[in-house]
């Protein structure tokens, strides 16, 4: 007899209409309701969606009812997980999808377990490599709602990562049941009981159209955003198995993907992203760019966990012995909290997404003050220590506050510069003194810019003066992840990049400003260059926070074309320089109907070029002050030719294709790099909305959004709203950096540590946590393993070729995503297969 499994279920957006709080007290009432619905009727389960956070913030509110929660949990009547959050996957970086799962299966663990599946019902769209990410926490199926291609008449398919990874996957998400528990969801719902009546005439309809599109035993999902389980399923369940003859009862997602044919074979195999097919991508893809602050901010958050606060927690407790994951998960439950779809997306109410961006700011306040106190504490003394997690990083450019203790300018006047290894590195400018007292001991080092009132009576003795200095240059970390020296010296050296007000040349790459605003970038290494980039394109946008919607009719407005430019050389020290580029121009005021205003108002971009010596890159920030309504302002790189493209995915590097006309939503999801065949790479953490668009002729065009304005959240929310952050008015500001890269593992390589962010106190010595470096390889985390039994490294590979690193290191040894080792390293030796993640174990001692 065929199985029908009825998933009981609720698809909970902890944030979207209505704030935390308010949905709280729905889910409260919906929990308790639930615990008193499985005891009276115990053939039913009850699946709570595919997050872990709920039980969290139901137990904040009812403590008292831990125990039955756990007791239902361990009974299999009451699932979660394995998610923390239900996250949007292409917004949440890829080493906070493994963080997501981590916390997610940590907190289920009492409750019975996370649920074995990898289920985003929701997700507005799935990433790449999510089935090797399952894989590596022992998951082999899936649930997917969005954006899922063509794959012929069966429900269930085979989904494969780049580097082949599989897992078996579902492509109806939620709710293609919900008949059978609420009749009609049209109307009030305080009163809508089940209808055996009405379900069965449902199940037969449901029987006729979909019997044959299920292998093995059939799925119905009763369950949608916020509904409640209700009573009386029981008896729907007996009434259809008996007219029918086929069995009805309550299930989990889990038991029905075990209940399929063994010969997996014969599904369709999809590999790759899901989001729709080339020509007709899923909606929804307005979120990649809408409120920029929040994405730009999210993705600055990640990287202070991953690159400084992480690793630097795990050089502490191999130094100190000291234990500081509870920081840690402290950190991640806040920026993890965040990646919910609805809350990472900003298509969400105002209230909501102040208090989103307010946990933001709280992990990213955490971060910084946890780790300035913890690399003062590594050391002390009149040197400088520079801590850099991330391996192989080589030169890289520093612009740093760092304080010292003691009053420098008392024994050394004038310039001040810094050396490493016998050569001046850096400069380094004395900004502040404050005297040291409880509160500037325990202040971040940002904040004593701000202590005008704790400035030390010049009778203070030195020993009693915090100095404030400013680092700017580059250093060599070569393959070191830890801590490098550097000496303070007084004097000032010659300068070692050219500058003026249309030009930046450090000897590495050259940068040269056109007099409408096009830009050159110039490899003086290998001899490349390539024009027609920066510039900035303009467009209505009729659309709402999901999706973008062009105007019929509405040309593009053109930098290059309508604005006047002019630059001046604004800082030129001995290792770095900056020309600020103004773009002024002018833009429609507003979208009236279907047609922009005729009236206007300024568009004033200020972008600020940077060079460093040594580095082969030109960082870029672009400022305005967004005064117009129903846009969409784009940066454009042109190129007379269209070669081919590669964009960072998660743990892979992507293939992307450039856009027909046809495509009514052209723009795809970057992560931090996108990278042209030609050689050019542009390295843009935080910047998710790209278009490859085909110009006349042989032509193309890379337009990056920076800025998306539209006023309400759409008809895709049911409850439409007007929301003011999504209109975007105001100081903007977005970053990225132009760098010659010959491959796309060479921008993979450039754009991580573009965006890592390095740290600086006074102290003494070098630390190591880790060396190792390969060309072709990816390092993504450097970490204290979750059980605190030794160090976790993981790579992964950017190249469709197998790579070895040599790992000369006694007892490492491999294991999955999850942390649970595989086997020793073969002969001292890691190898990681095409497009394959590679995590290692170092135990202590």
């Amino acid at each position: 007899m065929r199985t029908i499994h009825v998933i009981l279920t609720t698809h909970w957006d902890r944030e979207w209409v209505q704030t935390v709080e308010q949905y709280r007290f729905r889910l409260v009432g919906l929990i308790d309701r639930t615990i008193a619905l499985l005891a009276a009727e115990p053939a039913l389960c009850f699946v709570l969606d595919g997050q872990t956070i709920v039980l969290e913030d139901y137990l904040a509110v009812r403590p008292e009812r831990r125990g039955e929660l756990e007791a239902l949990g361990r009974a299999g009547r009451l699932v979660s997980g394995p998610w923390y959050v239900l996250a949007d996957q292409f917004l949440e970086g890829d080493e906070a999808t493994v963080r997501n799962l981590l916390l997610g299966r940590a907190l289920a663990a009492d409750f019975g377990g996370a649920m074995a599946e990898g289920y985003n019902p929701d997700s507005f769209g799935s990433i790449a490599s999510m089935p090797m990410i399952l894989r590596g926490f022992g998951i082999g199926c899936a649930n997917l709602g969005r954006g899922v291609r063509a794959h012929g008449d069966s429900h269930l398919f085979r989904w494969a990562a780049p580097d082949g990874s599989e897992v078996i996957a579902l492509d109806l998400g939620y709710g293609n049941g919900l008949e059978l528990a609420y009749p009609d969801i049209w109307s009030d719902l305080d009163r809508q009981q089940p209808d055996p009546d009405h379900a069965l005439t449902w199940a037969k309809r449901f029987l006729a159209t979909e019997a044959a599109r299920f292998p093995g035993g059939l799925y119905a999902s009763a369950g949608v955003d916020h509904m409640e389980p209700r009573p009386g399923m029981t008896a729907v369940f007996e009434r259809l198995t008996a007219d029918t003859g086929l069995r009805w009862e309550a299930s989990t997602p889990a038991r029905f993907l075990a209940d399929r044919p063994e010969d997996d074979a014969m599904l369709p195999l999809l590999v790759g992203e899901q989001r729709g097919e080339p020509g007709w991508p899923m909606d929804l893809q307005g979120t990649l760019s809408t409120d920029g602050w929040l994405k730009r901010r999210n993705r600055e958050a990640e990287l202070l966990l991953t690159r400084i606060l992480e690793p630097l927690a795990a050089l502490r407790r191999a130094t100190t012995g000291s234990d500081e994951r509870h920081v840690l998960h402290r950190a991640w439950r806040l920026v993890v909290a965040g990646h919910a779809h609805d809350s990472i997306c900003a298509c969400s109410t105002d209230a909501v997404m102040a208090e989103v961006h307010a946990r933001l700011r709280a992990a990213g306040e955490l971060a910084v003050i946890a780790s300035e106190r913890w690399l003062r504490d590594l050391g002390r003394g009149q040197q400088i220590m520079v801590f850099n997690g991330l391996p192989g990083r080589g030169v890289e450019a520093l612009d740093l506050l760092v304080r010292v203790p003691g009053r420098l300018s008392g024994v050394m006047s004038g310039k001040l510069s810094a050396w490493q290894d016998g050569r001046p590195v850096a400069t380094a400018e004395i900004v502040a003194e404050c005297q040291m007292d409880l509160e500037t001991h325990y202040a971040v080092d940002a904040d004593l810019l701000r202590l005008s009132c704790k400035r030390p009576a010049v009778q203070r003795p030195d020993d009693q003066v915090w100095t404030l200095l400013r680092l700017r240059g580059s250093v060599d970390f070569a393959a070191r992840a830890g801590t490098v020296a550097l000496d303070l010296r007084p004097g000032t050296t010659p300068a070692q990049v050219t500058a003026d007000a249309r030009t930046l040349d450090n000897g590495l790459v050259r940068w040269e400003l056109g007099t409408d605003g096009q830009q050159t970038l110039s490899d003086l290494v290998h001899g490349r260059s390539w024009s027609g980039i920066g510039t900035f394109e303009d467009q209505a946008d009729a659309g709402d926070t999901y999706d973008f919607r062009a105007v019929d009719g509405d040309a593009p407005h053109c930098s290059q074309n309508e604005a006047v430019v002019t630059s001046r050389l604004v800082e030129h020290g001995a290792f770095h320089a900056t020309v600020e580029v103004t773009t002024t121009w002018s833009i429609p005021t507003r979208l009236n109907g279907t047609t922009r205003s005729t009236d206007a108002v300024p568009l004033i971009l200020i972008n600020r070029y940077t060079i460093h010596a040594r580095v082969p890159r030109i960082d870029v920030v672009t400022a305005f002050d967004n005064r117009a309504d129903h846009h969409r302002l784009r940066i454009a790189f042109r190129s007379t030719s269209r070669p081919a493209l590669t964009t960072g995915g998660h743990f892979t590097a992507l293939p992307r294709p450039w856009s027909e006309s046809t495509d009514l939503y052209p723009c795809r999801p970057v992560l931090d790099w996108i990278h042209r065949d030609d050689g050019l790479a542009l390295l843009v953490p935080g910047l998710y909305d790209l278009e490859p668009r085909m110009d006349d002729g042989s032509g193309g065009t890379l337009l990056l959004t920076i800025l998306r304005s539209v006023d309400t959240i759409g008809p895709a929310a049911g409850c439409n709203y007007p929301v003011e952050h999504a209109r975007a008015l105001g100081q903007q500001e977005s970053r990225y950096a132009l760098a010659p890269a010959p491959t796309a593992a060479a921008a993979a390589q450039a754009a991580q540590t573009h965006a890592a962010p390095l740290l600086a106190s006074a102290g003494t010595g070098e630390r190591t946590l880790i060396q190792a470096h390969h060309p072709s390889l990816i390092c993504s985390a450097l970490k204290r393993a979750e059980d605190d039994r030794g160090l976790v490294v993981r790579w992964w590979n950017a190249t469709g070729t197998a790579v070895s690193l040599p790992l000369d290191l006694p007892g490492a040894c491999r294991a999955r995503l999850d942390e649970t080792p595989v086997g020793p390293l073969d002969g001292g030796v890691l190898v990681i297969g095409p497009h394959a993640v590679a995590t290692v174990i170092i135990p202590d001692g």
